[in-house]
């Protein structure tokens, strides 16, 4: 019978040899790792997850009702429209994938498609606010176009990382 990996690595680690100490610190850290994430989040990141959601969203709820004067005396640098579209809700949309992964227990397809939809819905209506605020041109369909590429980019390079490194159980996006 060949042995066990559980026993091959406890049997290394018996070993006197200068890997010793690498074998404790390596398997304390991955324990560590391993009981924290394998565990329901904790209540304060689940609630400072939502409250990053909330903040971004009334962050783009604001600058959505500036002027283009306004806009421009806010924008420290002038980047071109479409990348602070894509670059805003893909920020929008990290965060609230990690709140879902932190306080929901769904698969991770579900998760990417729910922060995906749901930020671009949001950026539908962000465009539709646009409408009327002065000198805006809202109901751009490229301006949401960008919006959605971001909110679907960050939601599945977020489950893909977040699956790859920390939550094992769940399948895969």
């Amino acid at each position: 019978q060949t042995p066990s990996i559980a026993f091959s690595i406890l049997h290394l680690q018996s070993l006197e040899s200068p890997w010793n100490f690498s074998f404790r610190f390596l398997n304390l850290i991955f324990t560590s790792l391993n009981s924290f994430m394998f565990r329901p989040s904790p209540q304060w990141l689940r609630y400072l997850a939502w409250l990053g959601v909330a903040i971004w969203a009334t962050t783009i709820f604001i600058l959505s009702s500036l002027t283009p004067t306004q806009l421009d005396d806010v924008a420290s640098i002038k980047i071109w429209d479409k990348l602070a579209h894509f670059s805003a809700f893909f920020a929008g949309s990290v965060n609230l994938t990690l709140a879902l992964i932190w306080s929901t227990n769904w698969p991770w397809r579900r998760i990417a498609v729910t922060a995906a939809v749901a930020i671009a819905i949001f950026g539908a209506t962000d465009e539709f606010h646009q409408l009327y605020t002065p000198n805006r041109s809202g109901a751009d369909p490229y301006d949401w176009t960008a919006d959605a590429l971001g909110a679907l980019s960050a939601s599945i390079i977020t489950t893909s990382i977040y699956a790859r490194y920390f939550r094992s159980p769940h399948p895969t996006p």
